[in-house]
């Protein structure tokens, strides 16, 4: 592929003439990047300038009742969800590098004699979602995915869950056209 582009890109600029952009609004709209009328390169490549496009992400469902909670010694499966509340957009290749406990104070956890954390989450990660598409019928689209945590031995008080190694691509979903002046010659 690399090799018919090459020629291509040979063969076309041998070309001579360039179609302008037809007319917007009573303005002429040229590509920045691309070629000019005149054949000349365009502008160098720049960085779009989106606006922040954020997934909501929440942890929860541990416990039988609202009155239940983790205690020091206990095993808990709680729930990652994350939505996608964007209507033209899908979150590509969702996933979560690790899952890391800390104390309160973002300190590492103590550990226990045997070596072993006083509180973890397994799996530590990675954590797959997938694509996570863009909202349908006006609600939100949300995967979830379940972790486990573990707490031995561990002391009473606040704790920090970190989510770290938030990765996802986003694929906008974006319809345009394009249009072209065309001049005809009469026959020679």
């Amino acid at each position: 592929m690399a090799d018919v582009n090459d020629y291509l890109i040979k063969s076309c600029a041998a070309k001579h003439n360039v179609l302008v952009p037809c007319k917007e609004h009573g303005e002429v709209k040229p590509c920045p990047c691309g070629p000019s009328p005149n054949g000349t390169a365009g502008e160098p490549c720049v960085a779009v300038e989106l606006p922040p496009i954020e997934p909501c992400i929440t942890v929860s469902s541990w416990g039988d009742s609202s009155c239940d909670c983790i205690e020091s010694d206990d095993s808990e499966i709680l729930c990652i969800t994350v939505c996608n509340c964007y209507s033209d957009v899908t979150f590509s290749g969702f996933q979560i590098a690790s899952l890391i406990v800390t104390t309160a104070t973002g300190a590492t956890v103590p550990t226990l004699p045997d070596g072993s954390w006083s509180v973890e989450a397994i799996p530590r990660g990675p954590i797959c979602f997938g694509d996570i598409g863009p909202c349908k019928d006006g609600k939100s689209t949300c995967v979830l995915r379940q972790f486990v945590l573990i707490t031995r031995g561990a002391k009473s008080g606040g704790y920090q869950l970190k989510i770290t190694g938030i990765c996802f691509g986003v694929v906008y979903d974006y319809q345009q056209e394009a249009c072209f002046q065309l001049e005809l010659c009469a026959d020679r």
